[in-house]
């Protein structure tokens, strides 16, 4: 199976798995779309932040333990030395300024698979914040140019739970 997702897009909209060969002809639009092969494991987002001179100052992996519509609804942040090893070596053979947060598969052998590089601060960043690594405001002290030294030094096992909940109210 191979995993075909708009270039630009938000969530898991328009995304489509295509089971057989001959159905890629039916969804293909050169130039939209990004294939990857569908790859089985634990999904994780990695929050980091690196300096103005492309040097890493913070890497916090989370485990999305439940997604809806590409929003992670439960997280816990964990320690993952080849995750964060590899997080920091990305961002700084791209030179990458700033927030930033990559999305991989670790597969049940520890192998993992990198399959997103988005340079913004995640929606759940307000997990990593509460692990202890609040990446806005470093981000603002970074462009201040106060000096930084973040690297580790995050809260494991923190967990996120984001739940919908009703407001009642009566409209006169």
């Amino acid at each position: 199976p191979i995993l075909m997702k708009p270039r630009v897009g938000r969530g898991s909209k328009g995304i489509k798995i295509i089971k057989e060969a001959r159905d890629i002809d039916t969804y293909h639009r050169p130039g939209e779309y990004i294939y990857q092969e569908v790859i089985g494991g634990k999904e994780f987002t990695i929050d980091t932040l690196s300096n103005m001179d492309g040097k890493i100052l913070a890497v916090v992996p989370r485990i999305r333990l439940e997604i809806k519509d590409g929003v992670s609804y439960k997280s816990v942040t964990v320690k993952n030395k080849v995750i964060e090893e590899m997080c920091a070596n990305i961002c700084e053979t791209l030179r990458l300024k700033g927030p930033a947060n990559l999305q991989c598969i670790l597969t049940d052998d520890g192998t993992p698979y990198f399959i997103e590089i988005n340079s913004r601060i995640g929606s759940a960043v307000v997990l990593t914040i509460h692990a202890g690594v609040n990446i806005p405001l470093l981000a603002v002290k970074n462009i201040l140019g106060m000096k930084i030294d973040m690297i580790g030094r995050f809260k494991e096992n923190v967990v996120m739970l984001r739940y919908w909940d009703e407001v009642f109210t009566i409209v006169r």
